[in-house]
């Protein structure tokens, strides 16, 4: 099955495949967004930090160059559990500061 199709330079997705590519990039997002949210939860906020550096936020930032019908609600959604973490008890100021970091980052 191809899915791409080659045009004069570029490469151009075929409508019927479009929705599948929509699917597959939320659910990846979910799926970095909750590995990550998953750390904090255990307290390993180090790596927690590093998944929304090295793997979300540039997630993120694909996600706001190209807005799918759907995404805006999936985009507040990731960044308001992340935004919650900023709430949690015993949160040292290095790790609030990381947080804070990271939550600025994704509105780029």
């Amino acid at each position: 099955m191809l899915i791409l199709k080659a045009g004069p330079a570029q490469y151009s997705i075929r409508p019927a495949h479009l929705s599948l590519l929509v699917t597959l990039r939320r659910r990846s997002l979910q799926m970095v967004s909750d590995l990550g949210y998953d750390f904090f939860q255990s307290k390993d906020v180090d790596k927690a930090v590093k998944i929304a550096n090295e793997l979300l936020i540039p997630c993120l930032s694909w996600f706001g160059c190209t807005i799918a019908p759907g995404d805006e609600g999936m985009l507040e959604s990731v960044r308001e559990k992340w935004c919650h973490c900023l709430n949690e008890p015993g949160l040292t100021s290095s790790e609030y500061n990381c947080i804070t970091n990271a939550y600025k980052k994704s509105y780029r």
